[in-house]
């Protein structure tokens, strides 16, 4: 890579105050005396910290007690650190690029202090869903509205693209255009800087987002490094991290879809939880098994092993296959068909199968083992099978307190880093300036 790359570089406001006051070998100066600077000058106590600031038309000598210094007294001053802040960065940009044994700090604020390095003809593309399904709280539809909301802030066009809820449309694979950064609602796709996935989260009020898609094309499946992230949380941050959501959502019988009220519906003493999908789903396609081969194995695999079983047909399912299988399977004596709430029921299991459902990630807050038969984000939490022999050893597995450990720091990772509140318009923004920011880097290095 280019040298010059890696001395230019975008902060936040108080990213550039620390990169600001930790210098130490460079001579820094702040790009013009306007007042953005006064402000960062005088709120961050920056006096001793900027060694010139740089303005060529004042008649001044000092701004806010700091040297002023002329573009022609430049080249006598070594290892520069260019300060750039305020609405003209992009102008003290153009005149400065090109002096040598320089550093470029921009600074990027929503406050008057945007560095508009947008490629030419550069839009924004966002898929929004265009359907109501009437389960719940709508939303993506409320996300996609101030996601564009805040895409709005950088003046910037925008193109919106419809995207209906069928799986051609969301296993289609997307890619970002050249010229553009694409926000792709419950799509999947190569990992690229242009390009964020958006979808539906676990819960009703959160939105998941990836770089590579969703469930089992997510980047959780495969990246090591996003992985190696998740061990780095502590524990004790894991632990207050998963009460906090676990007294949020579980504890007050919350879940993507409404929840019947928990009542004293009578469940076997030990059992396997099995909440069946929609074997029709896109994410079926990650299933490492047929869906309807896997359901009719595993009841047959652990009826075998004389373990009770407790299944809920998913609130949305209306496959004929489905319904007549379940109608065989009631006269079963350690069969239980279950329409109750899923929190009462995993709550008294043993463990859950599932392939790869939404009711597998909520099942990890109870710290039950989990069982998965497909490729999903939380695989990495579970027991992940691919052949039935391996599940007959370890029919119902033991969470070692290291896999526990493992449960909250993975839980605590997905809900803070890869979802977002749908409430929080200032989480939005941020989770926008961060995509923004990491695209703007990249035509930073091309200037």
């Amino acid at each position: 890579m280019d040298k010059r790359v890696k001395n230019r570089h975008i902060f936040t406001t108080k990213e550039l105050i620390k990169e600001i006051k930790k210098s130490r070998d460079e001579t820094v100066v702040l790009c013009g005396a306007s007042s953005r600077a006064k402000y960062l000058i005088k709120s961050s106590n920056l006096y001793s910290h900027i060694d010139f600031v740089l303005d060529n038309y004042s008649d001044k000598k000092e701004f806010e007690n700091i040297p002023i210094i002329r573009f022609e007294k430049l080249s006598e001053i070594e290892n520069k650190l260019f300060i750039f802040c305020g609405m003209r960065q992009v102008d003290f940009f153009e005149q400065l690029k090109s002096i040598k044994n320089s550093k470029y700090i921009f600074e990027f604020n929503r406050n008057g202090s945007l560095p508009l390095f947008f490629e030419k003809d550069f839009f924004f593309e966002v898929e929004v869903p265009n359907f109501q399904s009437g389960f719940g709280i709508e939303n993506r539809n409320i996300f996609a509205t101030k996601l564009i909301n805040s895409l709005l802030f950088f003046n910037q066009k925008i193109t919106t693209t419809p995207i209906s809820p069928s799986n051609d449309q969301f296993l289609k694979k997307r890619i970002a255009k050249p010229n553009s950064m694409l926000f792709s609602y419950h799509g999947i796709g190569e990992k690229s800087p242009r390009k964020v996935h958006y979808k539906e989260g676990y819960f009703f009020d959160l939105i998941s987002f990836d770089q590579m898609g969703y469930g089992g094309w997510s980047s959780l499946c495969i990246d090591v490094k996003e992985l190696e992230n998740i061990k780095n949380i502590s524990i004790k941050k894991a632990e207050k991290d998963f009460l906090y959501y676990k007294k949020k959502y579980i504890d007050k019988n919350l879940s993507k879809y409404a929840q019947p009220e928990i009542e004293n519906i009578k469940l076997p003493k030990k059992f396997v939880f099995i909440p069946l999908q929609i074997f029709t789903d896109s994410v079926m396609q990650k299933s490492y098994f047929d869906p309807m081969f896997w359901f009719k194995q595993i009841v047959s695999i652990l009826t075998d092993q004389d373990i009770d079983i407790v299944i809920k047909r998913h609130p949305r399912c209306d496959i004929e296959d489905v319904e007549n299988e379940l109608d065989r399977l009631k006269t079963q004596s350690n069969i239980t068909i279950y329409d109750g709430s899923i929190h009462k029921a995993i709550e008294k299991c043993d463990a859950v199968y599932t392939i790869n459902s939404g009711v597998g990630f909520e099942s990890l807050f109870h710290l039950k083992p989990v069982v998965t038969f497909g490729a999903v984000d939380y695989q990495s939490a579970t027991l992940n099978i691919k052949d039935f022999k391996d599940l007959e050893n370890n029919i119902i597995p033991v969470l070692s307190e290291n896999k526990i450990n493992y449960i909250k720091q993975f839980l605590s990772y997905s809900i803070k880093e890869k979802n977002i509140n749908i409430s929080s318009n200032k989480s939005i923004d941020n989770l926008v300036d961060t995509i923004v920011i990491n695209n703007i880097k990249t035509t930073l290095e091309k200037i």
